[in-house]
């Protein structure tokens, strides 16, 4: 049997853990009536730096990829385009335009002599401003046509040492032409093809021309 102070003490510890349970109780009631408080209230102007800042750190540090630009043109031997015989030619991969009625190919072909802008479509001789536009950082050059092959393709004579200059200087050439029949479309289109990489190829074309 315990004695009477050993019951006395008995209590008295009791009492204590009563007393500490219930201020602990009441302490993690308080703290998270505060935190409540706290997330309802609107964020600080300078809260709101702190995450916009944080977000273009992160956007900063993504890796960025560009695009490489991608080489429109090849030297190759093909049947030239009025006579059929082979030749060596630069050629300009397959572009696209719309005649009016559907979009059509279109090719601009380079000889030793002449300049050609193939097509799918009907040309018309016609409409005004027609011919090629050649773009660089010189003021673009425009040069018309005078003479239409096979109805379809347009020819370009004595394209001289001059006007491979401005293009090997320039960033893209472009075709204006109009088409029969065109109806309701009575407009001319364009198609404009990249000059990047020309250079290079034109070395290659130049090596096929002189083997």
């Amino acid at each position: 049997m315990h004695t009477r102070s050993q019951q006395n003490t008995l209590q008295a510890i009791f009492a204590v853990m009563v007393a500490f349970l219930a201020f602990a109780s009441t302490s993690v009631y308080a703290v998270n009536k505060i935190n409540k408080v706290k997330s309802n209230e609107p964020e600080s102007a300078e809260t709101k730096v702190k995450k916009q800042d944080n977000n273009k750190t992160s956007e900063t540090t993504q890796p960025k990829f560009e695009k490489k630009p991608i080489v429109q043109w090849s030297s190759d031997i093909n049947k030239h385009p009025i006579n059929n015989l082979k030749e060596c030619q630069l050629r300009s991969k397959i572009q696209t335009m719309p005649d009016g009625a559907s979009k059509i190919r279109v090719v601009f072909v380079f000889n030793s002599k002449h300049l050609f802008v193939l097509t799918d479509g009907n040309i018309d001789t016609e409409y005004k401003n027609t011919g090629i536009t050649i773009y660089g950082d010189k003021p673009s050059k425009r040069y018309g046509f005078n003479q239409i092959s096979r109805k379809t393709n347009v020819v370009f004579p004595n394209f001289t040492r001059k006007h491979i200059n401005e293009i090997l200087a320039a960033k893209s050439i472009r075709v204006t032409l109009g088409f029969w029949p065109t109806w309701p479309t009575t407009k001319t289109t364009t198609t404009t093809v990249s000059l990047y990489g020309f250079a290079k190829v034109y070395q290659e074309f130049l090596l096929c021309v002189n083997n």
